[in-house]
């Protein structure tokens, strides 16, 4: 059976104040074109189709004109489950509907969700679709399910385990299973603009939960990677969403599982609208750049030591896409990744230590555990009604 393996769209997503709608869909137009050049049997879309759980107008006719055309142009069947960026009841709106025509749509995690099956010549593969689900929603959308130790859910990584366990147990005697997820799961890198699940490291979930599936499609994590010899799979984000994530190429998986359980995986390359990119060097060769005039989006790094008067209006006229402007060097001091006498990029904090460091400095005294316990408590309330919205 081969499969295709795209997640973590965030259709609506602004860049630096640039609607990316545009690039989105010429980017999915290429998904289209791979599925009907692959004879793929099924596309699978891990969680956080949208960028926020009330997308915008342009949004979701965009992700309805996709899903109209796989039905009405190719005919293959599409499994998709919501990501923590979606609602999962708008996701999952007329899902009943659509399931008649092949679009098959997990918003809500709930225990009696069955498993889709799909044949090819070798016999059936179980699909379990495992949206996002913060820990308190599955204490209470399983509760019926739950035994006195299970009451004691408040991780990621033992909510998921329920799921799981819960969705094996409707799949027994398909010796093939596949398993839809959005989760963060442990050892796995990172990037700049994934929100995350929760604080800490509660968020993470063991990869060895997965071990019963013949091939698990990730999404959450915006970089391409794999776990347990490509058992388990992040297919990456469609396009990059942060100047960081433009280090590494952005696509989709093509997966094909033998008689017997096998993985292969080929990676798809995507050819973005616009390229993101960072440009660096001094003011003078930036000007004179070998890509200027290019639409790309550019963050320039400049690396003069002396003062540079109206940077950003000079190198506008070179690069018109320019969306952002760094110094690395200002009077000798190092800026970037590693700051001066070792003050770290705030960028590679977390929630809470940014919030320890805006403490210390208004109040010049470092939080207590007791303080940051509360921190913790306050945030991760907000994720579980943001999630509820």
């Amino acid at each position: 059976m081969r499969l295709l393996h795209t997640a973590d769209w965030h259709i609506g997503r602004l860049f630096y104040g640039i609607h990316l709608t545009d690039d989105q869909s010429y980017l999915l137009d290429q998904v289209l074109d791979v599925v009907r050049d692959s004879n793929a049997d099924a596309l699978l879309i891990s969680g956080d189709i949208y960028d926020r759980s009330v997308p915008p107008v342009e949004a979701v006719e965009l992700v309805d004109d996709f899903l109209n055309r796989m039905a009405l142009e190719t005919g293959v069947p599409v499994l998709i489950i919501a990501g923590n960026h979606d609602s999962p009841e708008r996701l999952g709106f007329g899902g009943r509907f659509m399931e008649k025509h092949g679009i098959h749509i997990a918003g809500r995690a709930r225990p009696d969700t069955k498993p889709v099956l799909l044949e090819d010549d070798d016999g059936p593969v179980a699909f379990h679709l495992l949206p996002h689900a913060a820990p308190a929603r599955i204490r209470t959308d399983f509760a019926s399910d739950l035994d006195a130790d299970k009451e004691q859910i408040h991780t990621h990584a033992r909510a998921m385990a329920l799921q799981i366990e819960n969705a094996l147990g409707l799949s027994r005697g398909i010796e093939r299973k596949v398993a839809l997820a959005h989760c963060f799961i442990g050892g796995g890198k990172k990037g700049e603009s994934e929100r995350p699940l929760s604080i800490g490291t509660v968020e993470q979930v063991p990869a060895g939960l997965f071990s019963d599936f013949t091939y698990s499609a990730l999404g959450h994590l915006h970089r391409r990677q794999e776990f347990d010899n490509g058992r388990i799979q992040y297919s990456g984000s469609l396009m990059p969403y942060s100047f960081e994530e433009s280090a590494y190429p952005h696509g989709l998986l093509q997966i094909d599982i033998d008689r017997a359980g096998s993985v292969a995986t080929e990676f798809v390359e995507l050819a973005p609208k616009h390229l993101v990119r960072i440009v660096e060097g001094e003011m003078a060769e930036l000007l004179h750049h070998p890509s200027a005039g290019s639409r790309d989006y550019i963050m320039a790094r400049i690396s003069d030591d002396g003062p540079v008067y109206d940077a950003y209006g000079k190198l506008r006229e070179v690069f018109p896409n320019l969306l952002n402007l760094e110094r690395t060097t200002i009077s000798g001091v190092e800026h970037g990744p590693v700051r001066a006498a070792g003050e770290r990029d705030h960028r590679s904090l977390s929630d809470e230590e940014l919030f320890g460091l805006f403490y210390t400095e208004v109040t010049g005294e470092e939080l207590s555990e007791e303080e940051r316990r509360l921190f913790a408590r306050i945030v991760e309330t907000g994720l579980r009604k943001e999630d509820r919205l």
